[in-house]
């Protein structure tokens, strides 16, 4: 199954908590986790130890979670992959709540052979991110 880590914090400068902005009924936070698991990905949010809320929300909702550093998004990353055993992945941005599964999918599928896949720059802003074998991350963090 492709696994889908998403990032997502509380804090904000220009808009603090709109991960829990309502639209359509439900959060922002939810409509992704929600698209990912209609769209055939394992969801995985990666936030940050202040993140009560958030990690409240995931427990609630029986969705993996990973709380980690404020400061260092790919050591997050990096500690999801770690805590639930997952060597690739593809990335979500909760800021990103429009994303195409079917982009992130096709991503993964990319990591049979590269390492790091970027984010598609001809398609629409914000509709993928990027894609990582997890060992790459690690080789990152041993420099």
């Amino acid at each position: 199954m492709t696994v889908a880590i998403i990032s997502v914090r509380e804090a904000s400068t220009r808009l603090p908590n709109k991960c829990f902005l309502n639209i359509a009924g439900r959060s922002i936070i939810k409509h992704v986790i929600e698209r990912c698991q209609q769209g055939g990905l394992d969801p995985i949010v990666a936030t940050t130890t202040e993140d009560a809320a958030i990690v409240g929300l995931c427990q609630l909702a029986r969705v993996k979670c990973f709380a980690g550093s404020s400061d260092d998004k790919l050591a997050r990353w990096l500690g999801a992959c770690d805590q639930h055993s997952v060597e690739s992945f593809v990335t979500v941005d909760c800021d990103d709540p429009l994303f195409d599964p079917r982009l992130s999918h096709a991503q993964f599928e990319e990591l049979r052979t590269c390492n790091i896949i970027s984010p598609d720059t001809n398609a629409y802003l914000g509709s993928n991110g990027w894609a990582f074998k997890t060992e790459v991350l690690r080789e990152i963090y041993a420099r």
